[in-house]
């Protein structure tokens, strides 16, 4: 088991969010987590499929290790595994009555399984840093391809350019056809 293949853990929300700025992304919004989640079809239960406290296993696992609770867009654990901050509410990001209070969605391995098709969320301060919480970093799809992925193509050596049409290959046909 390799340290790079665990959830990024022990990090507040600020630099969950420095991390994600520096690579072109950000945090996300419960909205667009949520979206993420369950877009293309509804989410199974998490019971047996998710690392939660139930399992008794106590520590984050390799992103993915649960197969069967793979969204329909390709994402894994959503439910359990790890806590993951979300982005600052509009009124903090605008600079109008900033809150230390932060959200973290989706559970952990320290928490008991959501129940329903609602994720379970918490609020904790933005300088908590814990074993059992994370990020997911996202970003405005065509922005970030442009400014982040065009850029290593052009600099890129022929086995590279055949490693990145590969991974383009393996996304969904309408998917490839938007971009």
């Amino acid at each position: 088991l390799e340290e790079r293949d665990l959830p990024a853990t022990q990090v507040n929300r600020s630099q969950a969010s420095e991390w994600a700025a520096g690579r072109g992304m950000r945090l996300p919004t419960v909205n667009e987590w949520v979206h993420l989640r369950s877009a293309g079809g509804t989410q199974s239960s998490p019971a047996g499929n998710a690392n939660t406290l139930e399992l008794g296993i106590a520590k984050p696992l390799p992103v993915g290790v649960f197969e069967r609770s793979r969204t329909p867009l390709g994402g894994y654990d959503f439910d359990g595994n790890v806590w993951e901050w979300l982005a600052s509410s509009e009124n903090a990001l605008a600079g109008l009555n900033p809150d230390p209070a932060a959200m973290q969605i989706g559970g952990s391995f320290a928490s008991y399984s959501g129940i329903g098709d609602q994720p379970p969320t918490r609020i904790a301060h933005e300088l908590d840093q814990s074993s059992d919480v994370g990020f997911r970093p996202v970003a405005d799809a065509l922005p970030w391809l442009k400014e982040q992925v065009h850029s290593a193509w052009l600099e890129a050596s022929v086995s590279e350019r055949r490693a990145f049409g590969l991974a383009f290959q393996r996304w969904r046909p309408e998917l490839r056809r938007q971009v």
